[in-house]
Protein backbone atom coordinates (compact mmCIF):
# COMPACT_ATOMS: atom_id res chain seq x y z
CA UNK A 1 0.00 0.00 0.00
CA UNK A 2 1.23 3.63 -0.61
CA UNK A 3 0.47 6.20 2.08
CA UNK A 4 0.73 9.57 1.15
CA UNK A 5 0.38 12.42 3.84
CA UNK A 6 -0.25 16.03 2.67
CA UNK A 7 1.97 18.47 4.89
CA UNK A 8 -0.32 21.71 5.53
CA UNK A 9 0.38 24.60 7.85
CA UNK A 10 -2.70 26.85 8.28
CA UNK A 11 -4.89 26.14 5.29
CA UNK A 12 -1.78 26.71 3.00
CA UNK A 13 -0.51 23.06 2.12
CA UNK A 14 3.10 23.36 2.02
CA UNK A 15 4.43 19.65 0.98
CA UNK A 16 3.74 15.84 0.94
CA UNK A 17 5.23 12.39 1.95
CA UNK A 18 4.68 9.42 -0.36
CA UNK A 19 5.80 6.16 1.17
CA UNK A 20 5.39 2.41 -0.17
CA UNK A 21 4.07 0.42 -3.04
CA UNK A 22 0.56 -0.14 -4.24
CA UNK A 23 0.59 -3.37 -4.51
CA UNK A 24 -2.37 -3.60 -7.23
CA UNK A 25 -0.29 -6.10 -9.42
CA UNK A 26 2.13 -8.73 -8.75
CA UNK A 27 5.59 -7.30 -8.39
CA UNK A 28 7.55 -7.19 -11.66
CA UNK A 29 4.10 -6.78 -13.57
CA UNK A 30 3.00 -2.71 -14.39
CA UNK A 31 0.88 -1.32 -11.10
CA UNK A 32 -1.10 1.24 -12.51
CA UNK A 33 -2.12 2.19 -9.61
CA UNK A 34 1.76 2.88 -8.39
CA UNK A 35 2.17 4.90 -12.09
CA UNK A 36 -0.82 6.89 -11.81
CA UNK A 37 0.47 7.98 -8.09
CA UNK A 38 3.98 8.68 -9.15
CA UNK A 39 2.72 11.01 -12.01
CA UNK A 40 0.62 12.75 -9.76
CA UNK A 41 3.41 13.77 -7.40
CA UNK A 42 6.18 14.15 -9.86
CA UNK A 43 4.15 16.26 -11.54
CA UNK A 44 3.61 18.52 -9.01
CA UNK A 45 7.50 18.78 -8.81
CA UNK A 46 7.76 19.43 -12.11
CA UNK A 47 5.20 22.17 -12.49
CA UNK A 48 6.48 23.64 -9.48
CA UNK A 49 10.22 24.21 -11.23
CA UNK A 50 8.01 24.56 -14.57
CA UNK A 51 5.17 26.48 -14.02
CA UNK A 52 5.43 28.07 -10.94
CA UNK A 53 8.91 29.31 -11.18
CA UNK A 54 10.38 27.58 -8.34
CA UNK A 55 14.15 27.23 -8.04
CA UNK A 56 14.81 23.28 -7.99
CA UNK A 57 17.23 24.50 -4.89
CA UNK A 58 14.72 25.79 -3.11
CA UNK A 59 12.51 22.70 -2.56
CA UNK A 60 13.68 19.79 -0.49
CA UNK A 61 13.33 16.71 -2.09
CA UNK A 62 13.91 13.57 -1.06
CA UNK A 63 13.63 10.66 -4.22
CA UNK A 64 13.90 6.77 -3.23
CA UNK A 65 12.39 3.85 -4.89
CA UNK A 66 8.83 3.67 -3.15
CA UNK A 67 9.37 7.29 -1.14
CA UNK A 68 9.00 10.70 -2.37
CA UNK A 69 9.18 13.55 0.19
CA UNK A 70 8.73 17.09 -1.12
CA UNK A 71 8.76 20.25 1.16
CA UNK A 72 8.33 23.80 0.36
CA UNK A 73 8.60 26.82 2.76
CA UNK A 74 5.71 28.13 4.05
CA UNK A 75 6.29 31.90 2.47
CA UNK A 76 7.02 30.33 -0.91
CA UNK A 77 4.16 28.45 -0.44
CA UNK A 78 1.40 30.75 -0.08
CA UNK A 79 0.77 31.53 -3.49
CA UNK A 80 -2.06 30.97 -5.26
CA UNK A 81 -0.65 29.20 -8.06
CA UNK A 82 1.47 26.64 -6.21
CA UNK A 83 -1.65 26.33 -3.89
CA UNK A 84 -3.78 25.63 -7.26
CA UNK A 85 -1.17 22.96 -8.30
CA UNK A 86 -1.04 21.10 -4.84
CA UNK A 87 -4.72 20.98 -5.36
CA UNK A 88 -4.84 19.77 -8.48
CA UNK A 89 -2.63 16.32 -7.56
CA UNK A 90 -4.98 16.01 -4.10
CA UNK A 91 -7.68 15.72 -6.55
CA UNK A 92 -6.23 13.40 -8.51
CA UNK A 93 -5.19 11.22 -5.29
CA UNK A 94 -8.26 11.44 -3.68
CA UNK A 95 -9.91 9.91 -7.02
CA UNK A 96 -7.44 6.88 -6.69
CA UNK A 97 -8.11 6.36 -3.12
CA UNK A 98 -11.70 6.06 -4.03
CA UNK A 99 -11.33 3.82 -6.83
CA UNK A 100 -8.43 1.56 -4.98
CA UNK A 101 -8.43 1.77 -1.36
CA UNK A 102 -6.94 -1.27 -0.76
CA UNK A 103 -3.89 0.37 -2.37
CA UNK A 104 -3.71 3.92 -1.88
CA UNK A 105 -4.20 5.61 1.91
CA UNK A 106 -4.10 9.85 1.69
CA UNK A 107 -4.46 12.01 4.57
CA UNK A 108 -3.48 15.65 5.56
CA UNK A 109 -1.12 16.66 8.51
CA UNK A 110 -1.09 19.78 10.06
CA UNK A 111 2.49 20.99 10.36
CA UNK A 112 5.06 23.48 11.62
CA UNK A 113 6.35 26.22 9.20
CA UNK A 114 9.67 25.59 7.94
Amino acid sequence: MTNIIIYKNQNVYTGFKSEGHADFNSSGEYDIVCAAISILTQGLYFSLVENCNIDENEIHAIQEDGFLEIKLDYNKSNNIKIQSNFEFMITGLKLLEAQYSNHINLEVMEVQRW
